[in-house]
This record gives C-alpha cells, structure tokens and sequence, in this order.
C-alpha cells in the first residue's frame, strides 16, 4: 500500500479531484466551498450547518459471501432520515431473511470522520451495529434479532474516488471488493466461521453533496475463480461517469490489486423483470488493460419505492449468481457462480 492520503478538501475549502488507490484520513466535505449552491450555503459557517448536513449524504454498504450465507447490509444519513437494512440469502435452501429500520431526522446514526478513521454507529430498538474504521480493516460487529456477526474485512488496494458533480462540488466513495474475512456468523441458532477460505467481503463508504436527482446502476462481488483467486468487482453507470460517459469508479480486485476498468454497458431487463431476467455488464479491452464479459442471474431482489412529495427513492438491489470471465493484462480469469448484487436506483433527495 502507497501513502494514505489526508484531506478531501483543504484549507482553502477546494477539492482534491482525482481517483486514487489509498484513501483518505477525512473525508471533510463539510469544510467545502460550494460554488453552486445558493449563497447563504456556499461557505460553512456556524449558522448553516444544519442546513449543509440535510444536503449531504453518507452511507457505508458491506457484503459477505460465505459458502453458505450470503449478507448484505448497509446504514445510510440522508439528512432528513436514516436508514438500515439487511438481508440474508442461505443459498442451500434459497430462503431469504430481511431485516431494516428508519429513524427521522438523521437520529440513531453517525459516521467516523472517513473510511479509515472513527467509527460508525447505529442503534434503534432490535437493531444495532458497530463499525471501527481503521487502516488496515473494517472491525464490524451487527447484532439483528436471529442474527449476531462479528468479523474483520481486510483492507486491500483501494478504488478512492473524488468526483466532480459541479467544479465547486464532490461525491468522495472508497470501495473494495474480494477482501479476506475473519470472524463468525450466528443466524437462527446456527454458526458459521467466516475465514479466507470460505468467506469474502465488499465494501462500499460513500459522502457526498449529491445532485438533487441522483440515478446510478452498480454491480459488486467478490469470489473466487476456479483456481482460487480472489476476483472482486465494483462497476458503476451514470453516477459518476466523465464527459465520455466512462465511469470513473470501475473497478477490477485481482488478489487485492485493483485494476482501472474502462467503459463498461450494462445491459438490463425492463424494471419489473430486474430480480427475474439476466443481466449483462460488458467492457472492452482499453488502456487499463481489462477486458470483461459477465451475465447477472438474480434469485431475488430488495425492493424500496418511496414518494414523499419533493423526496423520491426507486431502489432494486437484486442479488443473485455472476458467471463470464475477466481478462487482466492478457490474464484470463474464469467467473463461475459467485455471488454478488447488481442495483438500479433513483433518487429525489
């Protein structure tokens, strides 16, 4: 691992715009000079926190995939609420447990200062999670009702991300995938070790002063291939795509080296099909070096539909089983059956 990096934004309130492969030790969007914003919000002052806050977001998402379980969780602060939720998918009986909780106005929820620094902490009747961001690690303990996991995800080389929505304004996200797991699973009585050998993990921890409409497709696992390498994955569409419309976040984890991947099409099923027709994610051979070719078979989805007036989210996470091949500076890497998520959102917030 190169040097981490120190400030999001520095003392002059500007952004370091730019992908890198360490994070950051703040992610201090707060401090930001917003040029687009109206004026009274431009520069953080004492009056206008508040204010800022309800316009920034935040969420940290993980993953588990075990050879038996799969665990999906995520906490999100959107300002105006925050949000948990989590589901499990035991892929020997293809039974699928769901678990979530939503507290006004931001209560219940608070995030450490970056993805490697503090911590973050939730806590709501039934519910309660407990993440230490450190440099080398995500120390995660979750406690559900019928399910209690304490586990370590190892950090890898990082994707870290500083977007620009606006040239004044940033979305900063530092995401990994097919990361060594250590720790357990407690889940309706029955326990499942969580190693290396049998458990990968993903993570995906965003802050960001989102655009009023937000849209995004995302697919995310981490596996491995036939001869035991770890492979990870995270491609992203219109989130935080260039001029070109290239993603800047696309990204391939061979044994924990990321890899930049180019322009890649998704190709979904209309709406209401998203958690019962195949997918496909396609990326040529570019300068990166990385070519890939996978199919998306969903078992199921996770579904959010809300319209609150001005405040609108349309979210499908659907979760199934990824097969095709990736292929990494001549390195052709067999995907079989490894289980991740791919999602289509839209939001109004």
């Amino acid at each position: 691992m190169t040097a981490f990096r120190t400030a999001v934004v520095d003392a002059q309130g500007r952004f370091d715009f730019g992908r890198f492969t360490e994070p950051f030790f703040s992610a201090n969007l707060a401090d930001a000079h917003l040029g687009d914003y109206v004026l009274g919000l431009r520069q953080p002052t004492r009056w206008n926190t508040w204010l800022r806050a309800l316009r920034l977001k935040e969420w940290h998402f993980l993953s588990l995939d075990h050879t038996d379980i799969f665990l999906a969780f995520a906490v999100a602060q959107l300002g105006y609420v925050s949000n948990l939720f989590a589901y499990a998918v035991d892929k020997r009986t293809g039974k699928i447990y769901e678990w979530g909780a939503r507290l006004p106005l931001g209560r219940g929820l608070s995030f450490g200062s970056s993805s490697i620094e503090g911590r973050t902490v939730w806590r709501s009747r039934g519910c309660a999670l407990d993440i230490v961001n450190e440099k080398t690690a995500w120390d995660v303990k979750l406690e559900l009702k019928d399910l209690s996991a304490r586990f370590r995800i190892q950090r890898d080389e990082a994707m870290a991300l500083v977007f620009p929505l606006s040239p004044d304004r940033a979305a900063y996200t530092h995401k990994e995938a097919g990361n060594p797991v250590l720790g357990t699973l407690q889940m309706f009585g029955e326990s499942f070790a969580l190693n290396s050998d049998t458990c990968l993990g993903a993570s995906d921890w965003t802050r960001s002063f989102c655009n009023y409409i937000t849209a995004w497709t995302f697919a995310c696992f981490g596996g491995r291939d036939g001869k035991g390498t770890r492979i990870g994955l995270n491609l992203s569409g219109l989130i935080y795509d260039d001029a070109h419309g290239t993603s800047q976040e696309n990204t391939v984890w061979i044994d924990g080296k990321s890899h930049r991947v180019g322009a890649t099409r998704f190709l979904l099923p209309e709406t209401k099909q998203l958690a019962k027709e195949r997918w496909r994610m396609e990326a040529a051979q570019t300068s990166p070096g990385v070519r890939l070719e996978l199919e998306f078979e969903p078992i199921g989805a996770r579904r959010e539909h809300v319209s609150l007036g001005l405040l609108a989210s349309k979210f499908t996470q659907a979760f199934g089983y990824y097969s095709g091949s990736i292929t990494v500076d001549g390195q052709t890497y067999h995907v079989h059956r490894i289980f991740g998520v791919a999602e289509k959102h839209y939001s109004r917030w």
